[in-house]
Formats: structure tokens, C-alpha cells, sequence
């Protein structure tokens, strides 16, 4: 290898081990502080708002794939206010 190449891998590995040193730093005070990574509810999923059907009052779907419409029926129109 060139001296140029030697040098160049030398000051990356050397960055390497600074970078990894200052995380370890502030992965310690970020544990000291409380927030270690883990999240409070990390077990819970969102909860997520269940789609009801308007045509057939059904929950899990919308109307759009609806299994009680007919082909090439489109939804009941809304009425405005």
C-alpha cells in the first residue's frame, strides 16, 4: 500500500475510535438523565381509529371496499348542510 493510502486508513480508524468514545459519553449521560432508549409504552401500539362501513354498518372496512356492494354501484351521495 501506498504511504498516502496507510496514512488515510490510520486517521479514519483513529476518527472511528473518538466517534465511538463520544457516544459511549453520551449514551452515559443520556441514561443518567433517564432516557436510556426504551420507550414508556413500548408494548403498546397506537391505537388506531376502526373504519366503519357507511353503507353497511360494518366495522373493518369503508364503504370504497365495501363486500356487500355491487359492482359498479358507487356509495350513496352525502347530504350536505
Amino acid at each position: 500500500m501506498s504511504e498516502a493510502i496507510q496514512q488515510a486508513d490510520e486517521l479514519r480508524s483513529k476518527a472511528i475510535g473518538l466517534l465511538l468514545t463520544e457516544r459511549n459519553v453520551i449514551d452515559e449521560r443520556l441514561v443518567l438523565l433517564g432516557y436510556d432508549g426504551i420507550a414508556p409504552n413500548a408494548n403498546q401500539s397506537a391505537s388506531r381509529k376502526v373504519k366503519t362501513c357507511s353503507l353497511c354498518g360494518n366495522d373493518g372496512h369503508a364503504a370504497r371496499m365495501c363486500p356487500n356492494k355491487k359492482a359498479g354501484a358507487e356509495a350513496p351521495a352525502t347530504q350536505s348542510a
